[in-house]
């Protein structure tokens, strides 16, 4: 209403609002791209070759990312992760609640990149706001107070399993004493690559998503992370399996696939207290 000779429409169209938003930005226009994560998969094709192998800066405002409760398996954002991450020139940004996601935006339109920032259906968490940082390209953020340099558990969290992370955290701490650090990756690509130490040190690494786990973010960190010669026993990927999600309420879902942090909590105890074992069984023999 406000400015409406900056508002297009295109209906459902999603092939052409992608050429369409490259064609904006060829001819000097900033555009952002407002558009659902399970029909941005129909613009694909326009996202490598009219977008990204153009360099065509733009923003994409990806709405329904993650799982949508009632409607369901078409309209579940988990896919957007996979099909984005390969692509060359994309960057790829999950803010944790509804102060970072204008952050971001304020931030992506400022910048001559192409840049996507993902955000889920629904209110934003109770906790917005609570912890502000400035947005600096490809830089994580660091929740934990008084983090130390090596710890038991350290939880790479995207987007909206930022504040559940915190959660977890509170349980692995109060609970079995697991010295934890919780990290908001902010940014899912670049990888920030200052987080390497801090994963080196850590006895378990833990990656939490709302995406897809076939070609996430866990794949995509692992990859970036080979040359750390760290063992995948040492990792625990949460993630949306291989399989269509059906209706229900968000909770429902989660706890349907072992996602809700009480879960997380047990299968990481599970995996500290397996490790332990293995180590003593180990000496044992020797």
């Amino acid at each position: 209403e406000e400015f409406p000779d900056r508002f297009y429409d295109v209906g459902i169209a999603e092939e052409h609002a992608v050429t369409f938003a490259a064609g904006l930005s060829r001819g000097g226009i900033k555009p952002v791209l407002a558009i659902y994560s399970t029909f941005l998969q129909r613009g694909f094709d326009q996202m490598i070759h009219d977008v990204c192998l153009q360099k065509l800066s733009m923003v994409l405002a990806i709405d329904r990312a993650g799982l949508v409760g009632a409607d369901g398996p078409t309209h579940h954002g988990v896919f957007d992760y996979s099909y984005l991450l390969l692509i060359p020139n994309m960057i790829i940004c999950a803010p944790k609640d509804g102060t970072e996601l204008k952050q971001m935006l304020n931030w992506a339109v400022t910048e001559d990149r192409i840049i996507s920032i993902r955000y889920p259906r629904g209110e934003v968490p109770e906790e917005d706001g609570k912890k502000i940082a400035p947005i600096e390209f490809g830089k994580s953020q660091i929740m934990t107070q008084n983090h130390s340099e090596s710890c038991d558990c350290l939880i790479l969290a995207s987007g909206n399993f930022v504040w559940p992370a915190i959660e977890l955290e509170k349980r692995l701490t109060e609970n079995h004493n697991v010295n934890t650090t919780v990290v908001n990756l902010r940014f899912i690509k670049p990888f920030d690559k200052s987080l390497i130490p801090l994963i080196k040190r850590a006895k378990r690494v833990v990656v939490i998503e709302d995406g897809s786990q076939v070609g996430g973010v866990f794949h995509y960190i692992i990859n970036q992370c080979k040359d750390l010669d760290k063992p995948l026993s040492d990792w625990l990927s949460f993630a949306i399996p291989d399989r269509f999600i059906d209706h229900g309420s968000i909770n429902e879902l989660r706890e349907e696939i072992n996602l809700l942090p009480t879960q997380i909590e047990a299968t990481i105890i599970e995996s500290l207290k397996s490790n332990i074992k293995t180590s003593s069984e180990y000496i044992q023999k020797q």
